[in-house]
């Protein structure tokens, strides 16, 4: 009569077995571990809708303060904030980005399938050597390709060494650009 009174009235009975302990030979509690890598909530997903040029990317780079991702529809930049997004309309030779290569100070150089490119200002860092005037229409990248001395105009990789030159790999050899030519 009093233990239904007292699950009738909402209350409750902990019982209480002096043999049985958590971690001992009687009983094992055992509590699966997640993997970090595997679990939805860890990844955060950029798509156009975010302002990602395309999905379809094919390489990131970062410099301070921001990412850069090379896609098929142009290069795009994320700041953790604001995205900025560069096409044929900002002077890309082509929409079709393979690599992209941030430098310290603040030039920004893309290969593409229509040659190389390199950013004449980013306004998003503010420490760019040339600044243009937003708001005009202006051509913001500066187009080196096989009249400008590249074996090919397809540019699948730069690299920035130690001396300062740019290397481009392409598909018919590999060349460097000094800074002065």
């Amino acid at each position: 009569m009093i233990i239904s009174q007292l699950f009738l009235s909402g209350f409750f009975c902990l019982v209480f077995i002096p043999n049985l302990a958590f971690g001992s030979s009687a009983l094992t509690l055992s509590v699966p571990q997640p993997d970090p890598v595997k679990e939805v909530w860890r990844w955060q997903v950029f798509s156009e809708r975010d302002g990602l040029a395309s999905v379809r990317v094919d390489a990131i780079a970062q410099e301070e303060g921001s990412v850069w991702f090379a896609t098929d529809e142009g290069v795009s930049q994320y700041d953790g904030l604001l995205w900025q997004t560069y096409t044929t309309d900002h002077g890309l030779p082509s929409m079709e980005i393979h690599t992209v290569l941030p430098l310290p100070n603040g030039v920004v150089w893309v290969g593409t399938t229509k040659g190389a490119a390199r950013l004449r200002s980013n306004p998003g860092n503010g420490r760019s050597p040339e600044v243009l005037q937003s708001g005009k229409n202006t051509r913001d990248w500066e187009v080196f390709d096989t009249d400008s001395g590249l074996p090919s105009d397809n540019v699948a990789d730069l690299l920035h060494d130690r001396e300062g030159r740019i290397w481009a790999a392409t598909d018919s050899g590999v060349a460097v650009f000094d800074g002065h030519s």
